[in-house]
């Protein structure tokens, strides 16, 4: 379930409402499930597509 709220809201390429999502997607990052965390990491490339500079800023790089 929680893999699948992040995958919805990966696809949402609107860079206002990104901004919203970031600390969902750090806490993905950081789930104990691989699935999880996979699918939080592809949600970072495609944020990273629209908006690299709110990737940099909250350092998910770092985080991958």
């Amino acid at each position: 379930m929680r893999a699948l709220a992040i995958r919805t809201m990966g696809c949402i390429r609107i860079e206002k409402i990104t901004q919203e999502f970031t600390e969902s997607l750090k806490n993905g990052l950081q789930d104990y499930d691989p699935y999880v965390k996979k699918t939080a990491a592809i949600a970072v490339a495609k944020l990273y597509s629209i908006s690299p500079k709110i990737v940099e800023e909250h350092e998910m790089i770092g985080m991958l």
